[in-house]
C-alpha cells in the first residue's frame, strides 16, 4: 500500500519505521510551507521521494492510496474528512477526533464510501494486549484496576511561562485526557466496553486539563485512571482480582511485559517474542484488514474509538474542558 504522510512532527519517524516494517510504501509527505525544513530532513532522513505543501495536491496524487494522518489533535478532524472526500483510506495519529460528534461523523463518512478508517492506537493491537485479555480469567474475579500514565511534558515549561501550544490549548483539544490518559481509556474500554459510570477529576489551569484521575465504575469492580503532564512517575497497569494480580510496570501505552501472580505465589511472567518498531503492530493489522477484506472487524476497532470520544466528550464536560468543536 502506497501511504502518504500528513504532518512533519516527532511521531512521524516512529510511523515511518512501524509503516516500512509492516510492509507500506511511503511515496510522499505534506506538510506547512513554513515546515519545509524539518519536510525535507524527514525526505532525506528516510528516502521519501516527494514533498508537498498543498494537502489537496498530495491527495489527488495516484501515488497516495492512503494517508498517516500526524497533525496536531484539533486538525485531525478536517485531514480525515478531506481524505475521505477524496477516496483515500485514513491511519489518523490518536485521539481519533476532538470530539465524539467529529468522529461520528467521519465514521458514517467511511462507511458510506467503504474506505478504511484507522485510529492508531498501539495497545490495542500489541500482541501482549491480547495476552493480557486471555490473563485476567486467572485471577478470579475483578474487583479493583489501577492504571497510571505521567510523564512529564517538554512543553509544560513554557506553558507555565505563559506561552500556550497546542497541547495545552484548550481551543486545540489538548490536555493530560486527550494526550495521556487517553491511553488508559483504551486498555480498560477495548477490554471491557464502556463503563456504567465515569467520574474526572482534573487539575485544571488556563481552562485545561494537565493532570487528572478518571473513575469508571463497571459491574463489580472500580478502576481509577491516572494521567498527568505535569508530573512525571512510574507508570503501571495493575489489576486486582480474588485469587491474584496482574501487573505490568509499563504504561498502558505499549506494555512490554506484564507478570501474573496468584494468591497461592505461583507466577507467570509474558514479554513480547520479538522487538519491533512502536507502531509495527497496529501498521501491520490496518494492512491485513484492508487486504483481507476485514471490514466488519474494521469497524468493530472504530466503535471502540466512537465509545472512547465520548467517554473523553463526559470527563472534559465535568471538568469544564471545551468540547464544542464544530463539525
Amino acid at each position: 500500500m502506497k501511504i502518504g504522510i500528513a504532518g512533519s512532527g516527532a511521531i512521524i519517524p516512529v510511523f515511518i519505521e512501524g509503516a516500512r516494517r509492516a510492509g507500506m510504501e511511503i511515496t510522499e509527505i505534506c506538510g506547512r510551507p513554513q515546515s519545509m525544513e524539518k519536510l525535507q530532513k524527514l525526505a532525506d532522513d528516510y528516502q521519501i521521494p516527494v514533498i508537498r505543501t498543498d494537502y489537496a495536491v498530495m491527495l489527488a496524487s495516484e501515488n497516495v492510496e492512503a494517508v498517516y494522518i500526524g497533525v496536531s489533535n484539533y486538525m485531525h478532524y478536517s485531514y480525515a474528512k478531506q481524505a475521505l472526500e477524496a477516496g483515500r483510506h485514513v491511519i489518523c495519529e490518536k485521539p481519533f477526533t476532538s470530539n465524539y460528534a467529529q468522529a461520528k461523523v467521519l465514521y458514517d463518512l467511511a462507511v458510506e464510501k467503504h474506505l478504511y478508517l484507522f485510529e492508531a492506537v498501539m495497545n490495542q493491537y500489541n500482541p501482549l494486549y491480547g495476552k493480557v485479555r486471555e490473563a485476567l480469567g486467572g485471577i478470579g474475579e475483578l474487583r479493583m484496576a489501577e492504571l497510571s500514565f505521567s510523564q512529564y511534558s517538554r512543553r509544560y515549561d513554557a506553558f507555565k511561562a505563559g506561552e500556550i501550544l497546542p497541547v495545552f490549548d484548550p481551543d486545540k483539544a489538548g490536555g493530560a485526557l486527550m494526550d495521556i490518559n487517553l491511553y488508559n481509556i483504551y486498555f480498560m474500554v477495548g477490554l471491557f466496553g464502556k463503563p456504567d459510570r465515569i467520574r474526572y477529576q482534573a487539575n485544571i489551569v488556563r481552562n485545561i486539563d494537565t493532570s487528572g484521575i478518571l473513575t469508571m465504575e463497571y459491574e463489580g469492580f472500580r478502576a481509577s485512571l491516572i494521567g498527568a503532564k505535569d508530573c512525571s512517575a512510574p507508570c503501571r497497569v495493575s489489576f486486582h482480582g480474588d485469587r491474584g494480580y496482574l501487573f505490568s510496570e509499563d504504561a498502558a501505552s505499549r506494555m512490554t511485559g506484564f507478570i501474573l501472580h496468584r494468591n497461592d505465589g505461583s507466577e507467570e511472567r509474558f514479554v513480547p517474542q520479538d522487538h519491533v518498531p512502536g507502531m509495527y503492530y497496529e501498521m501491520k493489522e490496518f494492512l491485513r484488514m484492508h487486504d483481507t477484506g476485514a471490514w466488519e472487524e474494521m469497524k468493530q476497532h472504530l466503535d471502540v474509538s466512537l465509545t472512547v470520544m465520548q467517554i473523553l466528550d463526559e470527563a472534559r464536560n465535568q471538568a469544564g474542558i471545551r468540547t464544542d468543536f464544530e463539525v
